[in-house]
């Protein structure tokens, strides 16, 4: 076993190769990153990039293949797709070659269990929301540990043994910090844009709180005056320092 950390990175949106990126910077000489289109995009992280199992790639992933029959233990297991086996593949073959000493899978269900069945423990980071279909369930249980990158009092969901078995990210101290009463809706790229028309219904619902958006936001073509469309910025912590939400 050598000392390295596999992390799986998802390809749907961005915010897992950010999040994968901010992890392994705590110790960057030990991860490698693996998934789809990752080449050059992994500054001070080694990566692996991984053929894409989308069915069409320049559409959006659901992440289920809409199959008839298929093991509840999986979401997506199309057949005769020369994509889902080339990463596959490369997957095992990477672990074989380097015998890390786990795997971080953000995420994907099919990927935990593949890197369970090549003999590595496997660290699931959960995502909010109701995950208690068979395959998620699955996924919790074959891991070594699960991470949660949200609070504990937000997992009300989850059944006692998952939330027993995972390891909430706590607040930072400057979270603590007196705040303003503002609202602030971030939104990631790589997948469609947020609707802004939902972000003017809930600021005409709360009209003395102020709501920014930042991120590829559509803009309607009317705003409330409580709230402001800032697109893509860099200084995404700045920002939360100024809101409550």
């Amino acid at each position: 076993m050598s000392d390295l950390i596999g992390y799986y990175v998802h390809h749907q949106g961005d915010g897992h190769r950010q999040r994968a990126l901010e992890i392994a910077s705590a110790a960057p000489e030990r991860f490698v990153l693996l998934g789809t289109g990752l080449t050059g995009r992994t500054p001070g992280v080694a990566s692996v990039d991984l053929d894409d199992d989308r069915p069409d790639a320049d559409d959006a992933f659901s992440g289920r293949d809409d199959a008839l029959a298929r093991p509840d233990a999986l979401h997506y297991a199309p057949y005769h797709h020369p994509g889902v086996r080339a990463r596959a593949a490369r997957f095992a073959d990477w672990i074989a070659r380097t015998s890390p000493a786990l795997v971080v899978i953000d995420v994907s269900v099919e990927m935990a269990m593949l890197a369970r069945l090549c003999s590595t423990p496997v660290v699931y980071v959960r995502l909010s929301g109701d995950r208690s279909d068979p395959a998620h369930l699955d996924a919790f249980r074959g891991a070594a540990a699960l991470l949660a990158p949200f609070h504990e009092t937000l997992d009300s969901l989850a059944p006692d043994w998952v939330r027993q078995k995972t390891h909430y990210v706590a607040p930072r101290d400057a979270s603590r910090r007196r705040r303003g009463s503002g609202v602030l809706v971030v939104h990631g790229r790589g997948g469609r844009p947020l609707d802004g028309a939902r972000l003017v219904e809930a600021a005409a619902m709360t009209p003395d709180r102020l709501w920014t958006g930042i991120g590829p936001i559509t803009s309607p073509p009317v705003l409330p005056p409580n709230l402001q469309l800032r697109g893509w910025i860099e200084s995404v912590a700045e920002e939360m320092d100024k809101v409550e939400i």
